[in-house]
């Protein structure tokens, strides 16, 4: 069975814009790909800085970590709910 996030069905990661995220109301975090660093990201910022029709495919070449600095590599995920595998499409990766 295909895992499905709340609002946008089957969909992959690449094809959900940011107003499918502003839209569902979905929590945006993007991970870092060089430091494992996780961001919050506020999507109604990024619909007006990037426009409402950016990939999630597109973003993570347009956002910088805020703690190494780098740009590029990062991953996008959805935190689904309040438990510490509810997370979509993947949990983060745990590196120390």
């Amino acid at each position: 069975m295909a895992r499905i996030l709340r609002g946008v069905g089957v969909r992959q990661v690449a094809e959900i814009t940011l107003q499918d995220v502003v839209t569902h109301q979905l929590d945006l975090v993007i991970e870092c790909g060089f430091c494992s660093h996780k961001g919050l990201l506020d999507a109604v910022e990024l619909v007006g800085l990037f426009g409402g029709r950016m990939t999630m495919k597109e973003l993570p070449d347009q956002v910088r970590c805020r703690q190494c600095h780098r740009r590029g590599g990062h991953a996008v995920l959805f935190k689904t709910g309040d438990g510490k595998k509810d997370w979509w499409p993947r949990q983060p990766e745990a590196r120390r």
